[in-house]
Order: C-alpha cells, then sequence, then structure tokens
C-alpha cells in the first residue's frame, strides 16, 4: 500500500511502473519457473511472483477536469531538464522509498531476490532498445549524479556496472513530498530573499532603469547578473526587488559562510540544487576572493545572481553564462548627508550620531 498523502501524481507514475515491472516479471517466469535465486526471504518464507504482483497498488482516478497547478515530479523534470529515460530512471529510484512492494518485485524482474534495488539491468529490462542510452545515465557529467538526484552505492569488487544499485537522494524525495526545506545542513547558509515593495529608482547611471532591466529579465530566462558596489551599496535589495518584479522567488545563499566549511564546493552545489528543486533564483553572496568559483558557476544554466564588493576579484565571477554586471555606484559624502538628515528623528541624534557622521561611515546606493 503506498504511502496515503503522496501527491496524486506520484500515485499514479508509481502505479504505472508496478505495470511495466509485472511485465518483465511475467516474461522472466515464462523463460524461468519457479523463484529466483536468493528467492527465500526473511522467515524463511518463501515468495512467489502471483504473492508479489496481488499486491500492486491501484491507480487512482484522476479528475482531468480539475485544473490543478503542475506538480512537483513535472516541475522536478523541467528544472532539471531530465529527458523521459532520465525520469523514469529516477522514478525507479524514489519508488521503494513510498512503496516497500517494489523491492520484492524488483528482485523478481531482475531474477535474483538479492538485487531489491534500481539498477541499470533493471531499467534495461523496462526499455531494452534503449541499451546506449541507458548505460550513460550514471555518468558523472548527467543530470541524475551532476545534480546529485541519485545516490549510487559503492559496488563490491568485481560487480558489473549495469548491477550496482541507486537511490534517489533524500532531497528529491522531501521535495516530492512537499517539504519547504529540503536539507536542513543547508540551514545556516541559505535563506529566502524577499521584498516588501518594488523599486522605481534607478539602478545605474547612464539612464539605465530598474524596469528596463526587469523587462529584459521577462524575456531572457537564463541569464547571469553580477551586482558589484561596495558594502552596504543595497546590492541585496536590488536582487530582491528585481526578482519581485520577474515575479520570481530567491534563495540568498551566503558564500563567505560557505567557505569557511569543510568541503565548501560541495555545499554551494548543494545549495543551488535546492534552490533549483524550489523553483528559486540563486543569489549569492560573495565578498572575498574565492578561487574555485569560476568551475562551480561554470555550466549553472538557470538564472543565478551574485552579489560582489567591488573590492575583490571578479574575475571568475564574470565569465561565461553572458553575465550583465550592473555597478552600484557609492553616493558622495554631502548627498548622504542629506538623505540621513531627511530621514534620521530628532530624539536619536548626537554627536555621534549625526547626519554628517552616519555619512561619513556608511556607503549609499542611489
Amino acid at each position: 500500500m503506498m504511502t496515503p498523502d503522496l501527491p496524486l501524481e506520484l500515485k499514479i507514475a508509481l502505479a504505472r511502473l508496478w505495470e511495466l515491472l509485472t511485465t518483465v516479471v511475467s516474461r522472466q517466469q515464462e523463460q524461468t519457473p519457479g523463484p529466483p535465486p536468493g528467492g527465500v526471504l526473511s522467515g524463511g518464507m518463501a515468495v512467489t511472483a502471483q504473492d508479489v504482483l496481488s499486491r500492486a497498488p491501484v491507480i487512482p482516478d484522476v479528475d482531468h477536469e480539475s485544473g490543478e497547478v503542475e506538480s512537483r515530479l513535472s516541475q522536478l523534470e523541467r528544472a532539471f531538464g531530465l529527458t523521459e529515460l532520465e525520469a523514469m530512471c529516477l522514478l525507479l529510484a524514489l519508488a521503494p522509498e513510498y512503496e516497500p512492494g517494489f523491492c520484492r518485485l524488483y528482485g523478481m524482474a531482475q531474477n535474483h531476490f538479492g538485487r531489491q534495488h534500481a539498477t541499470l539491468s533493471l531499467l534495461l529490462d523496462l526499455l531494452p532498445l534503449q541499451r546506449a542510452a541507458v548505460r550513460r545515465l550514471l555518468d558523472p557529467n548527467g543530470p541524475l549524479i551532476r545534480w546529485s538526484l541519485i545516490e549510487v552505492d559503492d559496488p563490491a569488487p568485481g560487480t558489473p556496472r549495469a548491477h550496482v544499485a541507486f537511490r534517489a537522494a533524500t532531497p528529491v524525495l522531501r521535495f516530492l513530498e512537499g517539504a519547504d526545506v529540503l536539507d536542513s545542513a543547508l540551514a545556516p547558509f541559505v535563506t529566502p530573499l524577499h521584498s516588501a515593495r518594488r523599486c522605481k529608482r534607478k539602478l545605474i547611471g547612464g539612464g539605465t532603469a530598474f524596469e528596463d532591466l526587469a523587462r529584459e529579465l521577462l524575456f531572457d530566462e537564463r541569464p547571469g547578473l553580477l551586482f558589484k558596489g561596495a558594502p552596504g551599496s543595497g546590492k541585496t535589495r536590488w536582487a530582491a526587488e528585481l526578482l519581485l518584479a520577474i515575479d520570481r522567488q530567491g534563495l540568498l545563499i551566503d558564500l563567505d559562510r560557505i567557505v569557511a566549511e569543510d568541503a565548501p564546493a560541495e555545499l554551494l552545489h548543494q545549495a543551488l540544487v535546492e534552490a533549483t528543486m524550489t523553483q528559486c533564483v540563486p543569489v549569492i553572496r560573495c565578498n572575498q576572493d574565492v578561487p574555485w568559483i569560476r568551475s562551480s558557476l561554470r555550466c549553472w544554466d538557470d538564472l543565478i545572481i551574485v552579489l560582489s564588493s567591488a573590492d575583490i576579484n571578479t574575475a571568475p565571477l564574470e565569465e561565461g553564462r553572458n553575465r550583465r554586471i550592473v555597478e552600484i555606484p557609492e553616493l558622495d559624502t554631502p548627498t548622504r548627508a542629506r538623505i540621513w538628515d531627511r530621514f534620521l528623528p530628532e530624539r536619536l541624534r548626537t554627536a555621534d550620531l549625526s547626519p554628517s557622521a552616519l555619512a561619513a561611515r556608511y556607503t549609499l546606493s542611489p
């Protein structure tokens, strides 16, 4: 019995996968009647194909007129650009997590109860005409491995590649279940980025307006943006308001904290995957030189925004991805003093907390 609170489309996908596997099991039984090798399970109970197939999940009734929003399973496939074959591989990897009966069915389909897990061999049994494509699914540069959507077991010496077990990564399972936070280990390094209002002022000099840049992004779904400016110049605010203008959510990734951890490149990768799964735009705050950042961002395809101080080497951040560079200039000291004079309440002013003192201490953007 499948977990009752699963999203409807996931239930349907799992039930249809069960049907495909029963075809493979039936074919295996015709070729080699009797229990598969290793067919005696825990408790000394032998399990037949009929025992397994009789527990098939029921395909739920679907109301095609309900007008439901895009399911999370479809979102996941679209976000990472998965092909139908890659989506099938991912479904095979996650099915046992929601319906334990798939483990026995996998063993039966592979004609060996010791292989109660997803393998390329099992996928080849399902899709025998796509042998070449199936064998490439676990390549490091493929999306399933590259974006850490599945986890591959360390095989025993001599294990054929086709028999190596793999399973869905925990963030994928949490995303499909509707969780808002996919990886609790990332909590210290990522924060949802919100903006309470739209900004009507200009981003940079020369007459380029905020609305003009937002309009460009609406017609270019995969650009890169690099906001450069001194600390306190408003880079984060500009990013938040720009995302609000194009109706996107942002996930602020604090790279300055990540680089102090062990395996920082892996942490950044996990944060970028988290942003993609939750359909957020990664907004990376980077105020120090990070030599390895170029390789981490080079192959990232979705919209991404980087916030960087003007006094660090931003060349690695500017390469590739048609990245637009937006420099946020500082206001001069007299102008900043006038702004502080306008907004600083009289009751708070002291010799050390005056408009001129604040103007000398803090930068402001236009």
